[in-house]
């Protein structure tokens, strides 16, 4: 399978989202997300949380904005 996404663009897809939800520009929605609980836990490779995909990634960021809590999925 051949993708003309660039490389990074799981991540990028999920600060898109952010931008267009929250109606911030984008370096506001950067700034917002690497000073997130998800952000920190997401640069822990022990959390292993890379292998989600944007959009869970993203849900579990609005999820934190909501609550404060920074909650894992539960596997299927």
């Amino acid at each position: 399978m051949t993708s003309s996404a660039p490389a990074g663009s799981h991540r990028a897809a999920g600060i898109e989202k952010i931008i267009q939800n929250s109606n911030v520009d984008d370096v506001t929605a950067i700034s917002r997300f690497y000073q997130s609980g998800l952000y920190q836990e997401l640069s822990d490779e022990k959390s292993k949380l890379w292998h989600y995909g944007p959009m869970t990634l993203y849900t579990m960021y609005q999820e934190e904005l909501l609550t404060g809590a920074c909650e894992y999925p539960e596997e299927a």
